[in-house]
């Protein structure tokens, strides 16, 4: 196993695979570099495995790739930006490439599992609100896709609502964990 270790003004960046037991030496180095949090959306911007970084440079950061993006397509932009996740992927691969099968796309198969993932995907819809019209392709996805689908206005109010008012998005949670465990069967 083979990993790339570079450290910068704002993150320590770690590229490649990582054994179990040098995670204890990059999350040492980390610390002593100043950065004692993951910045998971920054990872796949970066081309990363791993993005360490501390609040303040967190910012500088996302502020460095979004300067660097700047003149690609809202779409490039999106896709190597820092708000993407499994979920918002696959709505963008669907909403990019709507005459493949499903089968074609492997990410489709990854609905949002908690609010963090139904934040992405709602800011995916805001930056391509046309995308939002076209919404009910997920549902042929898969059964947790459709049962979102099928709430997603009401999903939607729920985050706005717990958004708007700075909680922790309990109640999207809760809803979001019914809907799916109603069509996972558990």
């Amino acid at each position: 196993m083979f990993y790339q270790i570079e450290v910068t003004d704002n993150a320590l960046i770690v590229r490649g695979q990582i054994p179990v037991d040098g995670l204890r030496t990059i999350e040492k180095l980390a610390k002593d570099s100043g950065f004692d949090m993951l910045d998971i959306g920054a990872a796949p911007a970066l081309h990363a495995t791993m993005v360490f970084v501390n609040k303040k440079s967190s910012v500088a950061l996302r502020d460095s790739i979004a300067e660097k993006n700047r003149s690609l397509s809202a779409q490039q932009r999106w896709l190597q930006g820092t708000d993407t996740g499994v979920s918002s992927r696959a709505i963008f691969a669907r909403m990019t490439s709507p005459a493949q099968d499903v089968s074609d796309l492997p990410i489709e198969c990854h609905h949002p599992l908690d609010p963090d993932d139904f934040g992405r995907c709602y800011r995916l819809f805001q930056m391509f609100p046309e995308w939002r019209l076209r919404i009910k392709e997920m549902r042929r996805v898969s059964p947790q896709w459709a049962s979102l689908v099928d709430h997603w206005n009401e999903l939607e109010k729920l985050w706005e609502s717990e958004s708007s008012n700075g909680k922790r998005y309990s109640k999207l949670f809760a809803r979001m964990a019914e809907l799916l465990e109603h069509e996972e069967g558990v």
